[in-house]
């Protein structure tokens, strides 16, 4: 059993299944670090505070398990490497993510940047979580050593329902995720389909919800932020999930209505297609007609048990737990 400083910005629920995984054979030590202070506080005398504070905590533990790349990455490895300490690093969204004819990502990001690299390049050990993700790593950085363990989902949890006709997609609401999500997409689409609810859950900032509101027909449905257990029920009766994406580095809550043997409609972008496989209707992006037009058919789709039986074999959290155990304890040993 090692001892690990678990570093995160912010504990997502698939950062939590990581921590949870880890925690089964090794004892770990959380270390918040968020990138952004609260409000009155300076940025650069935020970062250096916690940077002292992990550097002093980096002592008492055998190694560091670190999501994200970014500059709380880089103070991580570079602390780890001076105390001769293992660091691990997971690539999984916007530090390693590209999108061609966008600023979207750390490759983008002229100050953030090199942290990132120095991230991914120093660690002993980075896990990407689909090959699309390794693919855009590598376009500005190189690895000393790599992993690609897809993120794994509580299988468990998810069940199939009474489908209905309804059409549903899942995502914070903010002014990116309304292009790189493809939530305008989404909401234009349904003007398409008079007679079919669209419903569109997540929580919104800075008023996206009610720019969106502005432009949806009267068959969408805005539920915002909802606890699981009616998440839940939405993915079990909802005959189609629609995720019209510019990027996505995974896909989880494609995964999650798959699970629930919703019909996915989504793009070819980032790893979709990965997570989607032939159990979906692929349409071009930013495209509301043809959107439309892939929900009539998977409306009338059998393909929702194929699409369970693809996340049960390829994407469980057990999965993930077998090869990310094994990966971590031959870093660590």
């Amino acid at each position: 059993m090692a001892r690990i400083l678990f570093v995160y910005q912010k504990m997502l629920s698939f950062v939590q299944h990581d921590r949870e995984i880890l925690e089964r054979e090794h004892e770990l030590v959380d270390f918040e670090f968020p990138l952004q202070p609260p409000s009155r506080r300076k940025s650069a005398t935020w970062i250096l505070s916690h940077a002292r504070r992990l550097k002093r905590a980096m002592r008492d533990v055998d190694g560091t398990f670190i999501w994200f790349g970014d500059i709380p990455t880089a103070f991580a490895v570079r602390s780890a490497r001076r105390l001769g300490k293992r660091s691990i690093v997971v690539a999984g969204g916007y530090g390693a993510a590209y999108i061609h004819g966008t600023d979207y990502g750390l490759q983008n990001r002229q100050f953030r940047r090199p942290f990132a690299k120095y991230s991914f390049e120093k660690a002993d050990l980075v896990v990407t979580v689909s090959k699309r993700m390794r693919k855009d790593l590598h376009r500005f950085a190189r690895p000393r050593k790599e992993v690609m363990i897809y993120n794994g989902i509580r299988t468990e949890l998810y069940s199939p329902g009474n489908k209905h006709r309804k059409v549903l997609s899942v995502a914070e609401m903010t002014p990116i995720t309304r292009w790189k999500k493809g939530i305008e997409t989404y909401v234009r689409a349904a003007e398409h389909l008079p007679d079919v609810p669209f419903i569109m859950v997540g929580s919104s900032v800075e008023g996206t919800e009610e720019e969106l509101k502005s432009i949806a027909s009267d068959n969408v449905e805005f539920r915002g932020f909802i606890p699981f257990e009616e998440l839940l029920a939405l993915f079990q009766t909802s005959k189609v999930y629609v995720q019209v994406s510019a990027y996505e580095s995974f896909g989880y809550a494609p995964a999650e209505s798959m699970l629930c043997e919703g019909v996915p409609v989504v793009t070819r972008r980032g790893a979709l297609p990965e997570v989607v496989g032939d159990t979906g209707y692929y349409v071009p992006y930013d495209d509301p007609v043809k959107t439309a037009k892939a929900v009539e058919l998977a409306l009338d789709s059998d393909l929702g048990t194929c699409a369970r039986e693809r996340v049960l074999e390829r994407f469980s959290l057990e999965r993930r737990q077998e090869l990310l155990l094994e990966a971590v304890g031959k870093v660590l040993s």
